[in-house]
């Protein structure tokens, strides 16, 4: 086998790997066994690095994040979020909400409002209904802890528009 075929089969395996380690650590997260999803996340972060992704890179960041969010450790998953941002504009969408539950978790509601509108803008964009839907839960709960229940309630008829619009995707 020639060293160019073995390299591409050593990437495209890493790639793999850090994709099934992605859907295993948002799994682990989805039950609440943080440091597990911390673990896997922060894995498949460093398959995709060594891959040279960094579409996947800028995924698997945003991942490490939420999972550092969950865990209590709002700097370092703000420090995630940002370098996900920077690195590629796939992990754009989740990077922008993570920065909007981080606002809502410091209790700086204005924040929020302003990250979780750029991640409906990019999901919008991207036609991420998942994105969608989660920005919008988030700009819903935003306004409605400044007091502005009328536009809390327009996001909330909003994402459950898109919810039934979108037959059964969980947002």
């Amino acid at each position: 086998m020639s060293s160019g075929l073995a390299s591409w089969l050593d990437h495209r395996i890493k790639r793999l790997q850090a994709n099934a380690l992605t859907g295993i650590a948002s799994s682990h997260l989805s039950r609440g066994c943080n440091e597990e999803a911390l673990q896997a996340s922060w894995r498949a972060a460093d398959l995709f690095q060594k891959s040279g992704d960094k579409a996947g890179l800028s995924v698997a960041l945003a991942s490490v994040g939420n999972a550092l969010l969950m865990a209590g450790k709002l700097p370092e998953a703000r420090d995630c979020a940002l370098r996900s941002l920077a690195i590629h504009s796939e992990g754009r969408v989740s990077a922008l909400i993570l920065l909007g539950s981080l606002s809502i978790s410091a209790g700086d509601y204005s924040q929020a409002i302003y990250w979780y509108s750029e991640s409906l803008k990019a999901s919008l964009g991207s036609k991420d209904l998942l994105g969608e839907g989660v920005a919008l839960g988030g700009l819903a709960r935003a306004h409605r802890a400044l007091g502005n229940f009328e536009r809390s309630a327009e996001y909330l008829e909003l994402r459950q528009g898109l919810a039934k619009s979108s037959r059964g995707l969980r947002l």
